[in-house]
């Protein structure tokens, strides 16, 4: 019985040895990366808030978890290991290593988490913890990285521009009270707007489809902006008013985002009902798209504003989410070529149909 207990005694001295020893041997810090970088002239990361880094790719904001090794002792380590276990809404467990760590060597190693989206933050800010390991051989450092995250739709950027938004959309109101919108639409254009919003209710529903099918991304846009463009063409030649954009664009958003993709407040103010406002705007001073200017440039302009206001502003101010250079002008390059092809076929598309219903 003496026997035993000494064995376990000596077995938690010798294991408190090891973990000394490698703590005494081998130094971490750990830490979030912090930067101070500038986008377009606005100012990527706060004070006291978790930085990130410029990604090539679309996935969107990451945060750097940056670790420092430094070996204090005067031989070498080999087989270092850094294992993180974040919370599930950051990312999974990940592992990088270092195959030799020299005497007095310092070595830096970056996981990249990915930052939560707002409706995870809930309030203005969420406090939560990595956990992390490093080993080297038998011996072991364990530890908590606390770190509170912003929430990115309360930052003082974010705030003023919903702000010009919620303007936007007061003059949108303003513009529809004052052309009395709904009153000067017959029975006839009514229960054709109807349709024209249900037409466009079922892109959604397509798009849903083929993305269970395993249809690539690039084709579901481009499926997405031929749709989208033949429905607003026929829309203005059917219903040249006031308010007909507006009436479609929105009830078929609104229709689509509490089907199949849940409502989302700050794209609607920053995206669909901006958008709404160009196409009124637009479609109010050239016709209606009965030109092929009028048709053509609605394309140009929906593809500065808002796409190109979501990707230059919206995005990194709001969302947070940070896109190489080259990565956006790919896309902007894309969306023009698509957003044109789609206004050509929509307006002939329409024109024939107006034709035919005379």
């Amino acid at each position: 019985m003496k026997r035993a207990v000494f064995l376990c005694v000596g077995f938690l001295i010798l294991g408190a040895f090891v973990k000394t020893a490698l703590a005494s041997d081998l130094k971490v810090e750990a830490s979030f990366d912090f930067d101070s970088r500038q986008f377009l002239g606005v100012k990527m990361y706060e004070a006291n808030t978790i930085g990130t880094q410029s990604v090539v790719g679309p996935s969107g904001m990451q945060l750097g978890v940056r670790f420092i090794l430094t070996n204090q002792s005067g031989r070498s380590l080999s087989d270092v290991r850094v294992d993180i276990n974040p919370p599930e809404f950051l990312g999974k467990p990940e592992q990088k290593s270092v195959p030799i760590l020299a005497a007095n060597e310092s070595r830096e190693i970056v996981f990249f988490v990915n930052y939560p989206s707002a409706k995870v933050i809930r309030g203005r800010e969420l406090k939560s913890e990595i956990s992390y390991h490093v080993s080297s051989g038998d011996q072991t450092i364990d530890g908590l990285l606390p770190f509170t995250l912003k929430n990115p739709a309360f930052t003082p950027g974010a705030l003023t521009l919903l702000g010009i938004c919620l303007l936007l959309t007061a003059l949108l109101i303003l513009l529809a009270n004052r052309f009395q919108v709904m009153r000067h639409f017959t029975t006839t254009e009514i229960v054709t707007l109807a349709v024209m919003t249900a037409f466009y209710v079922a892109s959604s529903l397509l798009a849903q489809v083929m993305r269970a099918m395993g249809f690539p991304v690039i084709f579901l846009h481009s499926f997405w902006a031929l749709y989208f463009f033949i429905v607003l063409l026929v829309t203005v030649r059917l219903v040249p008013k006031v308010g007909s954009v507006a009436t479609v664009k929105l009830a078929g958003t609104l229709l689509s985002c509490l089907m199949f993709y849940g409502l989302d407040f700050i794209n609607l103010m920053t995206y669909t009902l901006p958008a709404i406002l160009a196409f009124e705007v637009w479609f109010l001073m050239t016709g209606y798209g009965r030109s092929l200017f009028s048709a053509v440039g609605s394309a140009i302009l929906f593809l500065i504003f808002p796409i190109g206001f979501f990707w230059f502003y919206v995005s990194p101010i709001i969302y947070h989410s940070f896109y190489a250079m080259w990565y956006i002008m790919v896309w902007m390059v894309f969306n023009a070529v698509t957003f044109t092809s789609g206004s050509l076929i929509g307006y002939f598309f329409s024109r024939h149909l107006v034709r035919v219903l005379k």
